[in-house]
């Protein structure tokens, strides 16, 4: 049921009505720089870039945090911070079966608004939403389709939880030259025509091949990790009921 809700709506989203109909006024600007997230890194150069590859134990299977970031005025101080920018509904099928398959990727948690106490948040905030989750990772991420025309960058950090420890980056930066080398595999009635298709077609390759890279990125760590040799004891072997059964 999942995957063919998923399968449908990605169906939905790349056929012709969309491009004609609604993709205009779903298109968001952002500005966002890695830097508004954390300025624990410099800069990113690869697409996909671990910082820790030492092999690990019982990493997986885990639950995944995903929290997409963007900035808000905030007119009280007068400065920019950072706030959750919840999914679209259209957006979520994405996510949902980037992982189909993989059993070690137990299940995908989009954080809320409604994760966090206040309009603003802060990474360690992001980091205890996703703790409280029970994921074993956090994807944070967000995009800029403002600095360049014609030209968006997505880009994102994944967390070890509940260490916080930082592990990988990851990032894709589609341009004019790649939309339209990916608009000739559709079919002519559907590849995009006006200015708003075209800036609204870069965005939707650029976030598209981000969540493959992240894909990889995730296998990168699954390939590292091995199942512990001690098994965990069975919570349901020789289980006692939580009040004594008085009745008959």
């Amino acid at each position: 049921m999942k995957t063919a809700l998923a399968s449908a709506c990605t169906l939905l989203f790349v056929s012709g009505c969309t491009w004609g109909l609604k993709h205009p006024n779903q298109r968001v600007e952002s500005a966002l720089k890695l830097s508004d997230i954390t300025n624990e890194i410099p800069r990113v150069g690869a697409d996909i870039q671990h910082f820790e590859m030492a092999p690990t134990v019982g990493r997986f299977p885990a639950g995944i945090a995903i929290v997409r970031v963007a900035k808000i005025l905030d007119e009280e101080n007068a400065i920019e911070r950072l706030r959750i920018y919840p999914f679209k509904g259209y957006e979520i099928p994405y996510w949902v079966e980037l992982f189909d398959g993989t059993p070690e990727v137990r299940s995908l948690y989009p954080i809320h608004e409604k994760s966090v106490r206040d309009v603003y948040v802060t990474l360690p905030e992001l980091k205890s939403a996703a703790h409280v989750l029970n994921a074993g990772l956090l994807l944070a991420y967000g995009y800029d389709n403002t600095s360049a025309n014609y030209t968006c960058r997505v880009f994102g950090l994944v967390y070890e939880i509940p260490s916080g420890k930082l592990i990988s980056a990851i990032q894709h930066r589609a341009t004019f030259v790649e939309a339209r080398a990916e608009a000739e595999k559709l079919p002519s009635r559907s590849r995009p025509v006006t200015v708003k298709d075209w800036k609204f077609y870069v965005d939707h390759v650029a976030f598209r091949k981000f969540e493959k890279n992240f894909k990889k990125c995730v296998w990168d760590l699954i390939d590292i990790d091995r199942a512990p040799e001690d098994l965990k004891r069975n919570p349901f072997e020789d289980a006692k009921p939580p009040f004594p059964r008085t009745w008959q």
